[in-house]
């Protein structure tokens, strides 16, 4: 049986996801409200987010990459660094592909904020991850996904259960995710016709796909996503506050700068990518994981590499 894949990022590769946002509740006290008005307000407009891909190689070819985030036409001030690393857990395990760190920027009224956040640091198998810090959707699942019932088998949903440790305030707090990967629903099923449709007419990979849904116990909040790992990122994403469709994807870009304190800064995108194949990453050698006391003190134009501490 294949080992499990993993999506293939090369080096400066950009792209761009459309995302909408459920608007808040209408109060009773909004000048203009009535009890005839419905309790949600609808979806905002779109807003496209630009995925830039830098590849630092570390010891002996080991990945680590770091993507920024920003707002492509520069109406939301929001932007993040993702630090990213792909390494073997066990020397003739599958790889994995681990979102580490993440620095989160934004604009609260008129002063800049900025929130990091450390997620399952390698040598430790990657977590789900939800997007609780940004309007930026970059919601990930555990990869790479489980590979399927082989033939003749009954399949059935793969699962997985993490026990997440959140800090909020100085405490620390056990939060249990599952993770649910389905084998026998469809894409219109599990999302409906209308994404299958886009999918289509995008030319995005309809078959071939993984059906994943993230599920946190203690609130209830779930996100369910459509991923193909011959593009980048996610085909869909869907949470209760927002959805997100792949829009474009371009094979190179210029080098990304350092996002500013200051996120109101950054300046747009001078032009909107045409979608093209993606081009195969080709694997080298791999290493042990790094060590995870260790890691990016960004947000840099090109993550450095935390060192390698020999088998994890």
């Amino acid at each position: 049986m294949a080992a499990p894949a993993l999506p293939a990022w090369d080096d400066n590769i950009v792209w761009t996801v459309k995302s909408i946002y459920r608007k808040q509740p209408k109060g009773k006290s909004e000048k203009g409200a009535s009890p005839e008005d419905p309790d949600l307000a609808g979806w905002s407009d779109p807003l496209y987010w630009s995925f830039t891909v830098k590849i630092k190689k570390g010891p002996s070819g080991a990945n680590y990459y770091l993507v920024q985030v920003r707002n492509r036409d520069g109406s939301k001030a929001n932007m993040a660094s993702l630090f990213f690393a792909k390494f073997r857990p066990q020397p003739d395990g599958p790889e994995v592909l681990s979102l580490f760190k993440g620095k989160y920027y934004s604009m609260v009224g008129d002063q800049p904020r900025q929130v990091a956040k450390t997620y399952a640091k390698p040598p430790s198998l990657p977590q789900p991850v939800f997007a609780d810090d940004s309007l930026i959707p970059y919601d990930l699942p555990a990869l790479p996904f489980l590979a399927p019932a082989p033939p003749g088998q009954a399949k059935t949903a793969l699962t997985r259960t993490y026990s997440i440790v959140d800090q909020s305030d100085g405490l620390k707090f056990a939060r249990d995710v599952i993770q649910l990967e389905h084998q026998r629903m469809t894409i219109e099923a599990f999302c409906g016709k209308e994404v299958v449709e886009y999918l289509k007419t995008k030319g995005w990979p309809t078959s071939g796909v993984t059906l994943v849904e993230l599920r946190r116990q203690f609130d209830g909040c779930r996100v369910k996503q459509v991923w193909n790992v011959k593009v980048p990122w996610f085909l869909y994403s869907e949470s209760p506050t927002c959805r997100s469709w792949l829009w474009e994807i371009e094979t190179s870009a210029k080098p990304v700068t350092e996002p500013v304190h200051n996120p109101s800064a950054a300046a747009p995108s001078a032009s909107s990518p045409t979608p093209s194949p993606i081009q195969s990453a080709a694997h080298g050698p791999q290493q042990p994981a790094p060590s995870a006391s260790s890691e990016p003190q960004g947000p840099p134009s090109s993550p450095t590499p935390p060192t390698s501490s020999g088998k994890p």
